[in-house]
């Protein structure tokens, strides 16, 4: 599968030390307030290519390849890679954003990754979304 890319939109290949000392890959890509994009158990962080097209001209897109994917290390803890270990990932990538993610509407994910974007959301209602904003927590 070729590089991620999407027409008129830089992209940066970037690599950074996960909780447990890997390094995880990670894709971003366009202007504005921070999204991050998780993938589903199947594909990886390319799986984003089509929405960072649609979306990285009004948001930057952080669409990572999580542990054992594509260009990420795998998990390397002292257990099996637990969902709080994966969300530990993911606060991780949140910080590294530099700028608030508001967990509502710019913490998405696939699948599995859909219910655990729901579940970090859950377990932070004080990052839920900005200030005024009607959107609560939702998963289809």
């Amino acid at each position: 599968m070729p590089l991620l890319s999407a027409p008129n939109i830089t992209i940066s290949n970037e690599s950074f030390a996960s909780p447990c000392g890997t390094l995880v890959h990670i894709f971003v890509g366009g202007e504005g307030a921070p999204v991050v994009a998780l993938h589903c158990s199947g594909p990886q962080g390319q799986a984003w290519r089509g929405l960072l097209a649609e979306l990285g001209h009004r948001f930057q897109m952080h669409c990572t390849d999580l542990y054992g994917y594509e260009r990420s290390a795998a998990w390397c803890g002292p257990h099996d890679l637990t969902l709080s270990d994966e969300a530990d990932l993911i606060g991780a990538l949140i910080r590294r954003c530099n700028r608030p993610v508001h967990l509502i509407g710019h913490l998405i994910g696939h699948s599995h990754r859909g219910a655990l974007a729901l579940r970090i959301a859950i377990d932070h209602p004080d990052r839920h979304r900005p200030s005024g904003s009607p959107v609560q927590p939702f998963a289809v």
